[in-house]
């Protein structure tokens, strides 16, 4: 009796094994440009989520202060002492070098008797495009 070998278990050949390899390297190399970005939009979100807290939290702290009788002053595009800050990525002040965010705010007078509107600007420093900019009317007596 002969005993034949089985043809049936066929391999990859060399060429098969590298036109495979050529349409996944070039797959991969046409999805970089989208990681990206994908990256970068993320990085940018991150920024105005944290821009967004902080607007929110000095917004409340200028609310309290012309409640209690701050008056008018600040500027949104330009520090004024004691209207400006620079914060940390946690909102923590810091000095100017170490900032990651500018902060200014402002309190102005509104067309409305006895109320000023308050806002606040809180702008990564490495996307200022990123800025937030947060206001509200407060009564002010």
């Amino acid at each position: 009796m002969v005993m034949r070998s089985s043809s049936s278990a066929r391999g990859f050949s060399l060429a098969e094994t590298l036109i495979a390899a050529a349409l996944i390297a070039s797959a991969t190399a046409a999805m970089l440009p989208a990681i990206a970005q994908a990256s970068r939009l993320q990085r940018d979100s991150d920024l105005q989520t944290a821009a967004v807290l902080m607007s929110v939290a000095r917004l409340e702290r200028l609310e309290s202060a012309i409640a209690a009788g701050l008056g008018a002053g600040g500027s949104l595009e330009a520090p004024v002492d004691g209207w400006h800050a620079w914060l940390d990525r946690d909102g923590r002040g810091v000095q100017e070098a170490d900032a990651a965010f500018a902060c200014r705010w402002a309190a102005a007078p509104s067309a409305a008797p006895g109320v000023l509107i308050a806002a606040v600007r809180v702008a990564p420093r490495a996307a200022p495009h990123a800025a937030i900019t947060l206001s509200t009317a407060v009564r002010h007596d």
